[in-house]
């Protein structure tokens, strides 16, 4: 309903849908009040699941506060924490999972704590019926970044308070950073080929690539320019790649200014990002999913080496918004103000939940 009426310029639409919207975390609040106060004769639902996810879809349509979509997604997510991985393995519990995990992405650094769905139970014990795709795989890395951001802010404070731990500190951050990014080589590596079309994909033995790092440097290989891209999926698990390494390219640059070995690589992904985008912009805006270049124009405009790659991105972004009925949250994504991580306080108040995400 909501979508349907931005579309269409139909304000009493969009009235009403912020009408139910506004029922429906009225109804889902008083749910989980009564879960909390009568514990032995309701169980959370894996139904529930579905609330927060329609209500952070309604945010990025309507954007009723900045942090509405983030604050929903976290929700869902602490709520398949409660549930567990085991009971995520099968059927529709499965299939919510999978979607969550996947739309966590999109505000990855906004986590002031790890995400727990990116702890090895929850990246393997749902997976035991239903093997991962190559964008699990992918998201297995990208997870786990958030706990990489988390620690440097805590090395910034020490280095603010000329604290003696916080050479230690760094050391763990850049450690940290360089063991992903060298997964992220090594996803490329592995699977860069088939995400190109030039060979079938094998997800069989991608784990074992990092029983032994030494020795396995040779599934490591440096992305590089040009890129072809054979489908929309390819395109945008490359720019989901790209953005990875955009990331932690562009933290491991900060704890080192002087430290320039990533600029060249951090401009490839940054071209790479721009060019999937093309190649979707190419199509009908149906051939792809709303929200799939935001995390990846989001990560360029925030880490972008080349001011004119900035620029670009912000331009994408405000268009690939105009688009698809989601132009209030691109706009707000195209600012380069626009915090990139920690926007949410580590106790934020969950609108659809009625507890801390601490607790």
């Amino acid at each position: 309903m909501a979508f349907y009426g931005v579309k269409t310029g139909n304000f009493a639409l969009q009235t009403e849908a912020s009408d139910w919207y506004g029922r429906g975390m009225a109804e889902q609040r008083t749910e989980l009040e009564h879960l909390s106060t009568h514990p032995d004769n309701q169980q959370l639902s894996f139904t529930g699941l579905l609330a927060p996810v329609m209500f952070s879809m309604f945010e990025s349509i309507m954007v009723t506060s900045a942090a509405g979509s983030a604050q929903h997604l976290h929700a869902a997510s602490r709520m398949l924490e409660i549930l567990g991985p085991e009971a995520c393995q099968n059927g529709v519990a499965n299939s919510l999972f999978r979607s969550i995990r996947v739309a966590m992405i999109y505000v990855l650094l906004s986590w002031d704590i790890a995400p727990a769905l990116a702890s090895e139970a929850w990246c393997t014990i749902p997976y035991t019926h239903r093997p991962k795709t190559i964008i699990d795989v992918l998201d297995d890395i990208l997870l786990q970044i958030p706990a990489c951001y988390i620690l440097q802010s805590r090395w910034r404070d020490l280095k603010r308070a000329y604290h003696p731990e916080v050479d230690v500190v760094e050391a763990e951050v850049t450690t940290m950073a360089q063991d992903l990014k060298f997964k992220l080589d090594c996803f490329w590596g592995y699977y860069g080929d088939h995400l190109l079309g030039l060979q079938a994909l094998d997800l069989s033995d991608f784990e074992n690539v990092f029983d032994d790092l030494p020795r396995n440097q040779a599934h490591a290989a440096e992305f590089s320019l040009p890129i072809e891209f054979p489908d929309v999926f390819s395109a945008e698990i490359i720019a989901r790649y790209n953005a990875g390494c955009l990331l932690l390219c562009g933290l491991l640059r900060s704890m080192d200014s002087s430290d320039d070995n990533y600029g060249a690589e951090m401009n490839a992904h940054g071209e790479s990002i721009l060019s999937a985008v093309e190649y979707h912009e190419q199509l009908r805006p149906s051939h792809s999913g709303c929200i799939s270049m935001i995390f990846p124009l989001r990560s360029l405009i925030g880490q972008a080496k080349s001011e004119d790659q900035r620029k670009a991105a912000q331009r994408a972004i405000v268009t690939w918004g105009e688009r698809r009925g989601i132009v209030k949250l691109c706009n707000l994504q195209s600012s380069r103000d626009t915090e990139d991580k920690r926007s949410l306080p580590v106790e934020f108040k969950s609108p659809s939940l009625g507890f801390t995400s601490s607790s």
